[in-house]
């Protein structure tokens, strides 16, 4: 996640107007997105790493 952070601060330093515009409607949906897998009930991790989830 780090590498996405560095992305938009370089963007913010000096992208276009037209860039910024694009990366804002971008990290809005991506923003949007996270909250969902948040809003989805949680697998237990055991479960998934012996692949007894279904």
């Amino acid at each position: 996640m780090g590498e996405v952070a560095a992305a938009v601060v370089q963007i913010a330093k000096t992208g276009s107007p037209s860039q910024v515009a694009v990366a804002g409607e971008l990290l809005e949906k991506a923003r949007q997105d996270l909250y969902l897998v948040l809003a989805q009930p949680a697998e237990r991790d055991a479960e998934t790493r012996d692949g007894d989830a279904e």
